[in-house]
C-alpha cells in the first residue's frame, strides 16, 4: 500500500533532519571529555539498554504470552538507543546532562552493531515452533548506519560552522528542523490514512490489556531495574561506579527515553517485506503506542524526581510570579526524535 511506503519514507528523513541538528548541537571535546572521565557510567547505560532491557523484555513476552508480531514490536522497542529527550528530561531535574548526551551518542553509535544482533539473540530465544522468522540483519544494520552517519555529519557541520559562519549554520538547522516537523505530520497522516495501522495501534480486540500493559511495564520496569542496578553497584560493590545524584538522575532517564522514532523506522523498513500484512501492521502498531506512552510513563519519574532534588514539581514556591524575572530563564526549543518539544525551563 503506499501509504505504508510513504509513512516509511517519511519517518526516514524525518529522523535523519533530526539526526543532523542533534550533531549539530553536540560537541566533540565535550564528548570525548565526557567519555575519558566517565567511562563506567557511560557503559552502564549502554548495558542497560542492549543486555538489561533485552533480557527484561523477554521475560515479558514470557509471562504475558505475547503473539509473535507484539514480542517482535516489544523486542525492537527493548533494544531502541535513548533519544535526545533523555538530556531534556535529564536537564529538568538538573542532571547530569553532558553525562546524559554523550551515553545517548555512545548507545547510538554503537546501535548499528548492537541492536540487530542483540534482538537476533532475543527472537532466537523466543522462537516457537509455528514461527519461521528470517531476521533483517542487513536492513536493520542498513537503517542504523544512515541515522549514525548523519549524526557525524551535524557534527562535521558545528566543526566547520563554530568559528565565524554560526549565523549560516542556525539557518541550516531551521531549514532542517522544519523538514523534520512537516515529515512527522506527514508520516502520522499517512499512519491515519491507513485503517489497518491505525487499528492495530489502537486494538481492542481479544486481549487488548496485553497490548498496553506490555508497553507500560516494560517502560516502568526499566526505570525501576536501572534504578535497583545502580543502587546496588553504588552500595561499594564496584568502586568505579561511585555516583552522586546527578549522575544517578541522568543514568536513570538516558536508560528509559528509549527513541520512539528509530524503533518506528527499523521496523516500518525492515519488517515491511518479511511479516504478512496483518503481522506487520501489529507489530508497527505496538510499537506506535509504546511511543506515545513513553511519555505518559517517564512524567511520574521526572515528577519524583523534581521534588526530590528541586523541592518542587512544576513551579518554585519562592520565585516570582512574572514569567519575564531576569531569573528565569526563556522557553527552551527543543527538537527531538518525538518530532518538536517546547519545554519550559526551570527556574
Amino acid at each position: 500500500m503506499w501509504t505504508q511506503d510513504a509513512m516509511i519514507y517519511s519517518l526516514s528523513f524525518g529522523i535523519g533532519c533530526v539526526l543532523v541538528v542533534m550533531g549539530t548541537k553536540t560537541s566533540v571535546t565535550d564528548l570525548r571529555d565526557t567519555f575519558v572521565n566517565k567511562k563506567t557510567k557511560i557503559f552502564f547505560i549502554v548495558a542497560q539498554h542492549y543486555i538489561t532491557a533485552p533480557i527484561y523484555a523477554i521475560g515479558l513476552v514470557k509471562i504475558l504470552e505475547l503473539d509473535t508480531p507484539r514480542a517482535l514490536g516489544l523486542l525492537i522497542s527493548s533494544v531502541t538507543p535513548p533519544t535526545v529527550a533523555a538530556s531534556v528530561t535529564t536537564f529538568m531535574v538538573e542532571g547530569d546532562v553532558p553525562l546524559s548526551i554523550t551515553a545517548s551518542v555512545t548507545t547510538l553509535v554503537s546501535s548499528f552493531i548492537c541492536m540487530p544482533l542483540v534482538f537476533t539473540g532475543q527472537v532466537y530465544i523466543i522462537n516457537r515452533d509455528d514461527v519461521s522468522l528470517k531476521i533483517p540483519y542487513g536492513q536493520m544494520c542498513g537503517i542504523l548506519m544512515y541515522m549514525v552517519v548523519l549524526k557525524g555529519f551535524g557534527m562535521g557541520l558545528k566543526k566547520y560552522y563554530e568559528e565565524d559562519k554560526s549565523e549560516h549554520l542556525e539557518k541550516i538547522n531551521k531549514v532542517l528542523k522544519r523538514g523534520a516537523v512537516f515529515s512527522m505530520f506527514f508520516a502520522l497522516g499517512m499512519l491515519v490514512s491507513s485503517k489497518k495501522l491505525l487499528n492495530s495501534s489502537f486494538y481492542a480486540g481479544p486481549g487488548w490489556y496485553k497490548h498496553y500493559s506490555s508497553c507500560i511495564l516494560f517502560i516502568v520496569g526499566t526505570g525501576l531495574i536501572s534504578h535497583i542496578s545502580y543502587t546496588a553497584l553504588n552500595n561499594r560493590i564496584c568502586p568505579n561506579m561511585q555516583t552522586n545524584a546527578k549522575e544517578r538522575d541522568a543514568m536513570l532517564l538516558t536508560t528509559i527515553r528509549k527513541n520512539p522514532a528509530i524503533a518506528l523506522s527499523v521496523t516500518a523498513i525492515s519488517f515491511k517485506d518479511y511479516l504478512n500484512d496483518e503481522d506487520y501492521s501489529t507489530a508497527f502498531g505496538l510499537v506506535f503506542v509504546n511511543a506515545m506512552l513513553l511519555d505518559w510513563c517517564t512524567f511520574p519519574f521526572v515528577g519524583i524526581l523534581r521534588k526530590l532534588r528541586l523541592g518542587y514539581v512544576f513551579k518554585n514556591p519562592e520565585s516570582p510570579e512574572s514569567p519575564e524575572s531576569p531569573e528565569s530563564p526563556s522557553i527552551i526549543e527543543v527538537v527531538t526524535t518525538d518530532v518538536h518539544v517546547e519545554t519550559p525551563s526551570y527556574p
